[in-house]
């Protein structure tokens, strides 16, 4: 499987600017329940922001991928 499989551009939110962590998350699961990836927004936020406190999922130059396993 390529990495472009699992993408959809209504996951990707290139013309934000959060005004905080917690905001960027928000806005995150927000598009993930657009593109019809995530069926309860308040559980994956949850989950998302559980995930997030274990460690962060920045990856530098102001780039993140939140991301949990959830139901």
């Amino acid at each position: 499987m390529r990495i472009i499989d699992l993408l959809d551009p209504r996951s990707i939110g290139l013309d934000r600017k959060p005004s905080d962590k917690q905001d960027a998350i928000e806005s995150l699961v927000g598009l993930m329940e657009k593109s019809g990836k995530v069926r309860n927004k308040e559980d994956y936020l949850a989950d998302v922001l559980k995930r997030e406190a274990s460690g962060t999922t920045g990856v530098g130059e102001e780039i993140a991928i939140p991301h949990a396993k959830s139901s």
